[in-house]
């Protein structure tokens, strides 16, 4: 590891080599960000090692997300190059994106669906109502969900019969449980 005083500053050009070929890579990336680095490494001959790829990275996503989620920007030096902005703010929105694909796919394969109040988060999102510019609001990643009433009818109704009979077996322990503790206590 070289001295502290010889470190090196991140050349621009060198993160948008990383950043583009994370991009061209996202599958990967998404899959190992370590390894992704590792790759991104070997093909832009960047004067670095992989884990200070991977905390680079990092830390230039971190605030993008922070800002994605609340619209606050941190001092970092995502603000200062529109280019370096537009490609992790384009990994952060894929990466959104995927998990958010994941988790709905996950979520509708599954026995129990959560029905997400679309109305209630696209509301919130609406500028204006929250002081958030329209360019915070930009590929915000709302779900969009294919139920028709009857769907969630059914799943509504499927929701309260488990909720009862889950109930009434809880009822059941409980009352099962007191008897028993009453005749332990008579039984001393």
């Amino acid at each position: 590891m070289p001295p502290r005083d010889s470190l090196r500053r991140w050349e621009n050009e060198d993160i948008i080599k990383v950043f583009k070929f994370l991009n061209e890579n996202f599958d990967l990336w998404y899959k190992s960000p370590y390894v992704a680095c590792v790759k991104a490494k070997e093909a832009t001959n960047v004067v670095r090692n992989e884990k200070s790829i991977y905390n680079k990275v990092h830390a230039l996503i971190k605030p993008m997300n922070e800002f994605l989620e609340t619209g606050r920007r941190s001092r970092t030096a995502i603000w200062d190059n529109d280019e370096i902005h537009n490609l992790v703010r384009r990994i952060c929105v894929k990466t959104r994106e995927k998990m958010n694909s994941e988790e709905i796919t996950s979520r509708t394969s599954d026995e129990d669906i959560e029905i997400i109040d679309v109305t209630a988060e696209a509301s919130s999102s609406r500028p204006g109502r929250s002081g958030r510019s329209d360019r915070t609001n930009i590929d915000r990643n709302i779900p969009q969900l294919s139920f028709t009433i009857e769907d969630v009818d059914n799943i509504f109704k499927e929701k309260v019969h488990k909720f009862s009979q889950l109930r009434s077996e809880l009822i059941e322990s409980i009352n099962d449980t007191s008897r028993r503790f009453e005749m332990f206590k008579n039984f001393q």
